[in-house]
């Protein structure tokens, strides 16, 4: 139940600053009866980071270039 709850908390994470914050959090506690749960939330805040980072500018040209938030807002 314990890896359902990390999953579900740090599900939308999508920084390399929240993953330094998620491991120094759990670095000395316990990790008995999740660890795996603790590895795939990391696993999925490294993925979504890499594509925020690679994606981040052409979202942003695509919104503005379809009305959806002013240029000043980006």
């Amino acid at each position: 139940m314990l890896g359902g709850v990390v999953g579900t908390c740090t599900g939308g994470f999508t920084s390399e600053e929240a993953i330094a914050n998620v491991e120094k959090f759990f670095e000395d506690k316990s990790q008995k009866g999740f660890d795996r749960s603790l590895a795939q939330s990391l696993d999925g805040i490294r993925a979504k980071a890499a594509w925020v980072k690679r994606d981040a500018d052409d979202v942003r040209v695509w919104l503005r270039a379809n009305g959806y938030t002013p240029a000043e807002k980006l």
